[in-house]
C-alpha cells in the first residue's frame, strides 16, 4: 500500500465545516473546554491600598523569590497597575528600600 493516504474518518464524507465551526454535538464541550474565568485587578477591588514606593509590603506581593518583578499574567494586575507597580518597584530599589536581588 505504497503512496496511499488514508482518509479522514473523524468526519462523514458529506459532512464539511467552514474555519473556526464547530459541529452541534461538540458544541458544549467545546464551550467548556475554553471557558475562562474574568480575572479582576486585585488593587481594584481594595481600593485603600495605595501604590507607593514607600509601601514595601505591597511591594513585596509582586516581586519574586528572587527579586524579579512578576508579569501581569501571574499578578492578575491591569495593565496601568502593573506599569505603576513596576515604577514603584524601581522607585524602591534605588532608594534601597528592596534589594534588587534576593539570596
Amino acid at each position: 500500500m505504497k503512496g496511499k493516504r488514508y482518509k479522514n474518518t473523524n468526519r462523514h464524507e458529506n459532512e464539511s465545516y467552514g474555519p473556526g465551526e464547530v459541529h452541534a454535538m461538540y458544541e458544549d464541550a467545546y464551550k467548556r473546554l475554553f471557558f475562562r474565568k474574568k480575572r479582576t485587578c486585585p488593587l481594584s477591588t481594595t481600593p485603600q491600598e495605595h501604590i507607593d514606593y514607600k509601601n514595601v509590603e505591597l511591594l513585596s506581593k509582586f516581586i519574586s523569590e528572587r527579586g524579579r518583578i512578576l508579569p501581569n499574567r501571574v499578578t492578575n494586575l491591569s495593565a496601568k497597575n502593573q506599569k505603576r507597580i513596576t515604577q514603584e518597584i524601581k522607585n524602591a530599589r534605588i532608594l534601597a528600600l528592596i534589594p534588587f536581588v534576593k539570596y
